[in-house]
């Protein structure tokens, strides 16, 4: 049988920390690069936002696009996040709103109808909003253009 002394065991014990130490490091190091890879920040015009995981995103005529969509065998349901690039505000919040309203969404699609908010009102359930926006309101997240 074999004896260790006192010394050999406080070595073996330093050398089972520093060994310890380097797989911990190790994996932190691992976790903390899997986490940047996972949520990477992009940019667009003044916007610096982290895309949506798994949305096709699509860039064209100057804006980006992200979309998703989703069946489940009776209904197919759908989203779309357009990122328009910045204008020069007028000073006025209300006109620069029912101005890109206009260009954006009317003039394109022929949609101006039941527009369901405007930038100064008051949503029920909801904050007063300062267009453009996002709020919660009954547990679902809301856009405001």
């Amino acid at each position: 049988m074999c004896r260790v002394t006192l010394e050999e065991q406080k070595i073996l014990s330093l050398l089972n920390r520093a060994k310890m130490k380097k797989v911990i490091l190790t994996k932190i190091a691992v976790l903390l690069l899997m986490a940047t890879s996972v949520a990477q920040v992009d940019k667009f015009d003044i916007a610096t936002y982290t895309p949506p995981q798994g949305w096709q995103q699509l860039d064209s005529n100057g804006k980006r696009g992200f979309f998703d969509y989703k069946s489940d065998g009776n209904s197919t349901r759908f989203c779309q996040i357009l990122l328009y690039p910045s204008r020069k505000s007028t000073g006025n919040a209300q006109k620069d709103f029912d101005d890109e309203w206009s260009s954006r969404i009317t003039k394109v699609t022929g949609y101006s109808k039941n527009r369901q908010h405007k930038q100064g009102g008051r949503p029920k359930d909801g904050p007063l909003l300062q267009a453009p926006q996002t709020f919660r309101a009954r547990g679902k997240l809301i856009l405001a253009f």
